[in-house]
């Protein structure tokens, strides 16, 4: 593994005994890349005789849980973004008595070794960890996002990023990140800046994850301890077969969010002829990104997909795109199509230049004409697409597989005991 990229310590697998492991997360479900993290943790941990469970939100989306008896009530933040749902939402966040309890009863139910916390902050609170605390159990998180730095976990502003600790109160309230309500923002900033003051997370939790250097330096300038840090990019399936042809598309997969910059992508595909765009998933943005594309007979909207299809959204891809405007915590999308010999395009954004090295195209975030350069190199020079993809694939290797990555969080499980 590279040195620069993967941090190199000490760690041991479990005794050879069964591990009861609690992870924590706002919802249980794989729709989005916390999700998909979180239970390819509980995969490789039950393959290794280990048991789970996970206590969460009440979701429509949820899958099924022989736990979902304890799990909280569902927040709406869309409905809670404005007026008294916004201070509802500001008590729920600061400190949730129901999440406590509900969590103190999930505790004695399932007698856990070790909780790994997801994102639980706006949903959860954390009551929770405190909850943990009480029953002694070591607490590891895994870091996601920049919510431990600002309720604009994506540290975005609409039209340029936010800079970690560099901005004032106001200034985040009035990007108004949280559902465009500057109150919704205002309260939940207040919130975290209050969890920080007194150390509601920090106390709680013995060591913190994070998938790439970037996230876990950023979380060091605001002030947390560095020695409780370990970064360990996340696993990536081992795919020993070939390449194969590669395809005629260019394939954008993520959250349509603005800061995923899927309009830029958009905006790139304008400029180019003979080339077609995949939009692989979903989010407050479709509609309008759909409105954007009206009249571009070279863009299609795929919608969600996973297992299979998404399989063949990578194979049809002759380049995968991550034009990320704000800082990406790593860059899962862009590992998963190296390892399968697709060569990639990425924003100079967050952890995605550490993620593709040499291997990979990166290109200033936000300039859809450089965006569209670089595609149109894949198409007129197939020696280079064919030798990106090459490097790719080699580039991937570096990193761990899904295997390797859960040993290491055993590793941190048993630092805590």
């Amino acid at each position: 593994m590279q040195k620069a990229f993967l941090e190199t310590f000490h760690f041991s697998l479990f005794p050879f005994h069964s591990v009861r492991i609690l992870h924590i997360n706002k919802y249980h479900h794989e729709r989005d890349g916390v999700g998909r993290y979180m239970f390819g943790l509980i995969r490789e941990a039950e393959k290794e005789g280990h048991t789970t469970a996970v206590f969460a939100m009440h979701d429509a989306r949820n899958i099924a849980s022989p736990w979902e008896k304890h799990f909280v009530s569902n927040l709406d933040t869309a409905r809670a973004a404005f007026g008294f749902g916004a201070l509802r939402q500001f008590g729920r966040a600061l400190w949730s008595r129901e999440a406590a309890r509900k969590m103190r009863a999930m505790l004695t139910a399932f007698h856990p070794d070790v909780v790994h916390v997801h994102n639980i902050y706006t949903h959860l609170s954390p009551s929770v960890l405190a909850e943990c605390k009480k029953f002694g159990v070591p607490v590891v998180m895994t870091v996601h996002d920049y919510a431990l730095v600002s309720a604009n976990y994506a540290l975005w502003n609409g039209d340029r990023p936010l800079v970690a600790g560099r901005n004032s109160f106001l200034s985040v309230a009035r990007s108004r990140f949280i559902k465009g309500s500057f109150v919704a923002t205002a309260a939940l900033e207040l919130v975290t800046r209050l969890h920080r003051v007194f150390g509601l997370y920090d106390r709680y939790i013995d060591r913190y994850v994070t998938l790439s250097a970037f996230v876990k330096n950023t979380l060091v300038a605001v002030g947390y301890d560095a020695t409780k840090i370990t970064v360990v990019p996340p696993g990536v399936e081992r795919r020993g077969d070939p390449r194969g042809r590669p395809g005629n598309d260019v394939v954008f997969v993520g959250r349509l969010e603005e800061y995923k910059g899927a309009h830029i992508f958009i905006d790139a595909m304008r400029l180019l002829k003979g080339a077609s765009a995949r939009i692989v998933g979903d989010g407050a943005e479709r509609e309008t990104l759909e409105e954007q594309a009206r009249g571009m007979c070279n863009v299609r909207f795929d919608g969600f997909l996973a297992g299979n299809a998404l399989e063949a959204a990578y194979a049809s891809a002759r380049v995968v795109v991550v034009p990320s405007l704000w800082y990406e915590p790593f860059g899962l999308v862009a590992l998963e199509a190296m390892a399968r010999g697709v060569p990639v395009i990425v924003s100079d954004r967050g952890g995605l230049p550490e993620v593709v090295g040499e291997s990979g195209t990166t290109v200033a975030a936000g300039d859809e004409k450089a965006l569209a350069a670089a595609i149109l190199r894949f198409f007129d020079d197939p020696v280079f697409a064919e030798e990106m993809g090459d490097l790719a694939k080699k580039r991937s290797l570096a990193f761990p597989g899904h295997q390797e990555h859960f040993a290491q969080i055993q590793g941190i499980y048993e630092s805590c005991g």
